[in-house]
């Protein structure tokens, strides 16, 4: 049989970033320190109170708030380091294209970016193409390279950037209406950011 602390650290193995609150019948403070040393984030002793379900309640949703906090925190602070992070590959390259490059691959290379592209305008129309580019291995559209779905397409968001001059920051793509025609290559893809 398992108990609550072996379940505990086995849940903890597994999944070592979720809240755990162990809920137990057995009470003692050396139980506790058992716990909290096992990596639950909360401990709480069963009564025979019906308020004992309100205390649980609350708790769950306190360290469920908490750790969306602390994971907010940690992607902004890791978002924050990015220009640092680039800067100090940049610095060794000569050329223009090596540096545009540069700049792609270390994107890519941090979490949770997946692709980057720097592109510019061609032709009398001005029309975006793909310039240099780095992606991970994993991303694709379908069958498709995530280059060949997004280079040149008239209702990309980098097509409207340059026709407004704007930074474009799009949180959930599958959500944003402006891009309603390009929402449906992104269905089956972990992308669903853009900057």
């Amino acid at each position: 049989t398992t108990d609550g602390l072996e379940l505990l650290e086995r849940v903890r193995e597994r999944y070592p970033m979720i809240p755990l609150i162990l809920f137990t019948g057995r009470g003692s403070e050396d139980i506790a320190s058992e716990a909290i040393a096992a990596g639950a984030t909360d401990y709480i002793i069963k009564t025979a109170s019906p308020d004992q379900y309100t205390v649980l309640a609350n708790r769950i949703e306190k360290a469920v708030s908490r750790r969306r906090i602390k994971v907010k925190t940690t992607r902004q602070e890791r978002i924050n380091s990015v220009p640092r992070i680039i800067l100090q590959k940049v610095i060794s390259q000569t050329t223009r294209e090596e540096i545009e490059h540069t700049v792609c691959e270390e994107f890519v290379s941090i979490e949770p970016y997946s692709f980057a592209q720097i592109s510019t305008p061609v032709g009398e129309r001005a029309d975006i193409h793909p310039k240099t580019w780095a992606i991970d291995d994993a991303t694709e559209i379908g069958s498709r390279p995530i280059i060949d779905v997004i280079g040149g397409d008239t209702r990309s968001p980098e097509q409207v950037v340059h026709g407004t001059g704007e930074s474009l920051v799009v949180e959930d793509i599958k959500k944003e209406s402006r891009f309603d025609q390009w929402q449906s290559l992104f269905v089956d893809t972990s992308l669903s950011s853009l900057i």
